[in-house]
Parts: structure tokens; C-alpha cells; sequence
């Protein structure tokens, strides 16, 4: 039996807002149904000292910048756990557990929504989170972390022992995976290409139609919750 956790990337100000809870109450709540481990990782902090179970308090910033070191404090320890899979998405990340279930996850090392086509390298440019200029000669396709992506146990104990030098995280997993892709090493799944026959099975927040940064009281997980039932 395949042994799937999902990983949610959190920090002390979604704790406390109640993004947890908001996510136990909806989709979380239906993965526990399913029989599906749901864990929210944190950035250790002295503001906060005891957790609920389902908390986990990593050696990692809490800011944006980074993000990719605890993405890999996630692989980390996920390493050491008894799973073939998990699916890695953000507090703002809508799942639809029947979709996620029968997409056909396990049998893909990496698999997620990519913006260009697997084992094509392209040049790419864009700003990191302080404005700086960034540019790559040689880039692999990645995952886009908002809408979530899966990683088997042999993918994520590689991003476990990568150094970030990449301040996207999701940007920086796909160059770790990237290359082992190209030899063979490692199989992936972009959900966007035509030889993906699954349903689409996660949904990020859409801040551009809302005109504002995710937030528990614009009502979006509900109503994603309500369309999905």
C-alpha cells in the first residue's frame, strides 16, 4: 500500500491566524477521513512552545527568503518516516482528496503543474523577493509549490541533501530533480501536458482576482470546499 503524507508549508503567522485550523476543518478533514497524515511545518520560534500534533517546528527562517531551507527541513523528515510519497502545497492551497488519490501519484517520482515542457532547458530571468535581478543560462522546469507537487521517498531525500541557492523553493526543487530527470534517475509527471489524463487536484489562491494577499476571512477555502462537495 502506498503511504502518502501531505506536507503543508506554514509559518508562525498562519498558525496563529488560524490558517490550521481552517485547513483541518475543510480539505484536511477529508484526508483524515481518507487515512492521510496531514502535517504543517513551522519555522522554530520562541513566540510559540507547544504544538498540536499535527505542528512541526523545523530549524528554518519563517520569512519568504527562506522558504527553500524549509522545504528541505521537510524532506528532512520526511526521510525518516515510513512513506512512499508526499505532496508538498502551501496554507493557501485548496486539495480535493478524491482527485489527489486517483491522479496516478505513485508512479512519479516528481510530479506537479509546470510551466514548461519536462527535459527541456531554457534560459530564464526573473526578480528575486528583495527586487535583485536574477538570470540562468540553463534552467529545468518546476512544480509550481502555490498549487502543490508530490515527491516520492527517493526525490525528496534528494532535495533533503541539497543546499537552497535558489530563493523560490519550488524553483529550487526543480533544478535539484531537474538533472536527474534528464539521466534517467528520477521519473516526473507535468499535470499541464497532454499525456496527464488524471483531474486537476489542488487549486492556489487567486490574489489577483481577490485584490489581496490570502487571508482565513475572505471565505475562499470555504467556498472551494463547498464546490468540491
Amino acid at each position: 500500500m502506498n503511504k502518502l503524507i501531505i506536507c503543508v508549508k506554514s509559518c508562525q503567522r498562519d498558525l496563529e491566524r488560524g490558517d490550521h485550523h481552517t485547513i483541518r476543518q475543510t480539505w484536511g478533514k477529508d484526508a483524515k477521513a481518507a487515512g492521510i497524515d496531514v502535517r504543517f511545518f513551522v519555522g522554530a520560534s520562541d513566540l510559540k512552545n507547544r504544538y498540536e500534533p499535527d505542528e512541526v517546528a523545523v530549524n528554518a527562517d519563517d520569512d519568504y527568503r527562506h522558504l527553500p531551507f524549509k522545504t528541505r527541513e521537510i524532506c528532512k523528515w520526511a526521510s525518516a518516516k515510513v512513506l512512499n510519497h508526499v505532496f508538498l502545497c502551501d496554507t493557501d492551497t485548496y486539495v480535493s482528496i478524491k482527485y489527489l488519490l486517483t491522479c496516478h501519484y505513485e508512479q512519479y517520482d516528481y510530479m506537479g503543474m509546470m510551466p514548461r515542457p519536462i527535459g527541456k532547458t531554457f534560459q530564464y530571468s526573473d526578480d528575486d523577493c528583495e527586487g535583485v535581478r536574477q538570470h540562468w543560462d540553463r534552467c529545468y522546469t518546476w512544480a509550481s509549490g502555490g498549487v502543490g507537487y508530490f515527491l516520492s521517498k527517493k526525490a525528496l531525500t534528494e532535495v533533503a541533501y541539497a543546499f537552497p541557492n535558489i530563493w523560490a523553493e519550488d524553483m529550487w526543487v526543480g533544478q535539484v530533480l531537474g538533472p536527474l530527470q534528464a539521466i534517467g534517475e528520477i521519473n516526473c509527471m507535468n499535470t499541464r501536458e497532454n499525456n496527464y489524463t488524471g483531474n486537476i487536484f489542488s487549486w492556489h489562491f487567486p490574489k489577483a482576482e481577490f485584490g489581496e494577499p490570502y487571508n482565513g476571512a475572505n471565505g475562499w477555502m470555504w467556498n472551494m470546499h463547498k464546490q468540491a462537495r
